[in-house]
């Protein structure tokens, strides 16, 4: 969830994300995607990308059992 909503996340390369400033948290993160469901109920720092401008979460190594960035709608 992210401002009290679920959403739907997509994967991107870490190569698409530059520049990002805190823009919030996504909690309780879902997924069926087995590269992705050792997150299952983390939570995870979102911020403003601004090459794109769509926001980003991320979830980093050592602190997630993966390292993602996931875009947001």
């Amino acid at each position: 969830m992210f401002d009290g909503v679920t959403v739907v996340l997509t994967p991107i390369s870490s190569s698409q994300v530059l520049g990002v400033v805190p823009a919030g948290m996504l909690t309780a993160f879902q997924s069926n995607v087995p590269a992705f469901s050792c997150l299952n109920g983390a939570s995870l720092n979102v911020y403003d990308n601004v090459n794109g401008g769509k926001e980003v979460a991320e979830a980093a190594k050592p602190t997630n059992c993966v390292a993602q960035d996931f875009q947001l709608p």
